[in-house]
């Protein structure tokens, strides 16, 4: 077990000359789960919010929706995939190479993953942040983040369940990786509800953060983390955060699972979730530091990123909250603030862009009169890299950032042979390894 005392970034990353982040106002003043009597938050805090979507305005909705569309309609010097399929093309890689799920690095990885992801989108707005999805309050077929102003709804079922509705709806939202160049979606069909509150709290009764034997088949009540992630359940069904890929269903359910922009309202939330985890249990924040797969220990490297599980254990330190806990505090220990430490992961944005001029967007808003990503290229050279990777590259965006500071960015794709660039749940599931130590069969579908 690790104690967390302070597991921020390293203070090399306050060496790159990057604005600082803006100072936002906080929209909620609520105590986390788990810490009780947190004190209220100051309204000038430096850490930015992420916000429940049943909560968001009209605006911010817009703004969210906007940017998303914004990243696809980008694309990067020397690639084929737009900013957006970059995103969807390195959970892809993750998810066939067995580095982002199933192990105890699930929650760190995805955790890295939404704030590179959050960065891309505050270099288009620097007012959005990811909001997050209850879905144990907003469970039904109807809630407001099917909206058509929002998320849009369920598929058509008389024409392969493609999603007609909203501004992700057919003609308006093509994906270029997966199994169908229409966003899909089939609510219910696989599994008929989605987790409930009493499943969140059983996650949160487990009595560790993960134990041996580290995998899928690590025991539900001992494991938060395979219990929140869904496996091994005594219901044999995939179960909370596998669960709710199922029950969205279509384009949800297979590797390349961003390409529903609803990927990222769910992963927010089970981050959401690790936090208050954490927070009620500040002695046990990770495990093992040795002994499970490697890229799964403390200390070892999440590809692409670059950075070790225990570099995002903090997220505080990484620059944003949770409207359901109170903000810390700038100061942290070891004297860097949760402003500066933030500032550092944001790439600079001078110069970049010409990507967004490229695509015909002009300047991107809210980037001080620059686009986002204007020159992965640029960028590269300034790191010493050359060229920007091509679209085949896994972290071709997070090599730009990682890049900075000096690291390198080794790994390549992982694949299964003899499958190709579609692979349904199923045909993933044939391919993953059965759970080691006699933990439990793996539910039946993994998810992602």
């Amino acid at each position: 077990m690790l104690r967390l005392e302070h597991a921020g970034r390293s203070t090399k990353w306050t060496s790159l000359g990057v604005e600082p982040l803006e100072e936002r106002a906080l929209l909620s003043n609520v105590a986390l789960v788990g810490s009780p009597g947190a004190a209220a938050a100051p309204q000038d805090s430096t850490l930015y919010v992420r916000k429940n979507q049943n909560t968001l305005t009209d605006k911010e909705k817009e703004a969210f929706v906007n940017a998303i569309k914004k990243l696809k309609d980008t694309y990067t010097d020397g690639s084929d995939l737009s900013v957006y399929d970059q995103f969807v093309q390195e959970h892809h890689d993750a998810f066939t190479a067995s580095e982002a799920h199933g192990g105890p690095a699930f929650l760190a990885w995805h955790r890295e993953f939404l704030l590179q992801f959050e960065q891309a989108l505050q270099s288009v707005d620097s007012s959005v942040t990811i909001p997050y999805w209850d879905f144990t309050v907003d469970n039904s077929t109807t809630s407001s983040i099917w909206s058509d102003d929002f998320m849009g709804g369920n598929g058509d079922p008389n024409d392969d369940n493609i999603v007609k509705t909203g501004p992700f709806r057919q003609g308006e939202w093509t994906l270029v990786l997966g199994d169908s160049t229409a966003l899909r979606r089939d609510f219910g069909d696989l599994v008929p509800t989605l987790p409930t509150a009493d499943d969140v709290q059983a996650a949160f009764n487990a009595s560790n953060y993960d134990v041996f034997p580290f995998d899928v088949g690590s025991p539900v009540d001992q494991s938060f983390r395979n219990n929140l992630e869904g496996f091994n359940h005594s219901s044999g069904e995939a179960e909370l955060h596998n669960r709710v890929h199922l029950w969205v269903g279509g384009s949800m359910d297979i590797d390349y699972s961003p390409n529903d922009p609803v990927f990222w309202m769910l992963h927010a939330n089970i981050d959401r979730l690790w936090a208050q985890w954490q927070a009620a249990n500040p002695n046990d924040q990770y495990d093992p530091e040795s002994g499970a797969a490697d890229g799964q220990n403390l200390y070892d490297t999440m590809n692409p990123f670059g950075v070790t599980p225990a570099d995002v254990l903090d997220h505080f330190s990484l620059g944003y909250r949770y409207d359901t806990e109170s903000d810390p505090g700038d100061s942290r220990s070891g004297g860097d603030s949760a402003l500066a430490l933030a500032a550092a992961r944001r790439p600079p944005r001078s110069g970049f862009g010409s990507a967004f001029s490229h695509a015909g967007h002009g300047a991107a808003p809210g980037a001080g009169g620059e686009g986002f990503a204007a020159s992965w290229a640029a960028v590269f050279a300034h790191a010493g890299h050359g060229a920007a990777p091509d679209a085949g590259s896994t972290g071709s965006i997070a090599a730009s950032l990682t890049g900075l500071v000096g690291m390198s960015m080794e790994h390549g794709p992982g694949s299964f042979p003899g499958m190709g660039d579609s692979r349904p749940t199923e045909f993933v599931r044939a391919a993953m390894p059965e759970p080691a130590g006699g933990g439990g069969a793996a539910p039946p579908h993994v998810c992602n």
